[in-house]
């Protein structure tokens, strides 16, 4: 099995505040319910008004993968670019769903397809090397989890796993990565 891909730091950072104008708030909005809480982009796409709760500062993600709710800590700069997209950018409409269409169909919730390609398109325009997809930043929250030494379970957990071997990927050993730590072997001198 390989190595999962994930951003570098750098690139996260592009990513959370891709082009900082009026306009691109959803999509930065999007990048920190992607980076922030590793969310699948299915999950992103059915988020609602109704799955926060302010008072607790959480999010209920519903419809995963694995049929179940999880409930995750929502960070303050998620939570304040949540409140700066409701109030100055999200269109005009009656619809729950948090994501919803600006242009064709306009107050129209977005798909799971037009979340991913919204988001393939920001990576594009923010000059991201090696973006493979929305996936890599499940990888990056998973790869910092495990960096900062949270538990296997905490972040099955978090990444909403069934089990745990689902979540043993992330530790595999990220062969350049390590190699460019380690250095050269030196060379034998005769």
């Amino acid at each position: 099995m390989q190595v999962p891909k994930y951003l570098s730091a750098e690139d996260k950072n592009i990513s959370i505040d891709i082009q900082p104008k009026f306009r691109d708030w959803p999509t930065r909005l999007r990048n920190r319910c992607f980076s922030d809480l590793g969310l699948r982009c299915v999950e992103v796409a059915n988020l609602s008004l109704d799955d926060f709760d302010w008072q607790n500062g959480t999010v209920c993600v519903h419809k995963t993968k694995n049929h179940s709710e999880r409930k995750l800590p929502l960070s303050l700069k998620a939570g304040q670019s949540i409140v700066n997209y409701l109030l100055k950018a999200r269109p005009n409409t009656k619809e729950r769903t948090l994501f919803v269409r600006f242009k064709k169909s306009a107050g129209f919730p977005m798909g799971t397809s037009q979340v991913r390609d919204t988001m393939r398109r920001a990576a594009v325009r923010a000059g991201l090397r090696h973006f493979t997809g929305t996936h890599m930043f499940r990888h990056t929250v998973a790869k910092d989890m495990i960096s900062s030494g949270t538990d296997i379970k905490t972040i099955a957990d978090i990444l909403g796993h069934e089990t745990i071997e689902t979540t043993m990927i992330y530790t595999k050993i990220n062969f350049p990565e390590l190699s460019f730590v380690a250095g050269k072997w030196p060379e034998v001198i005769v």
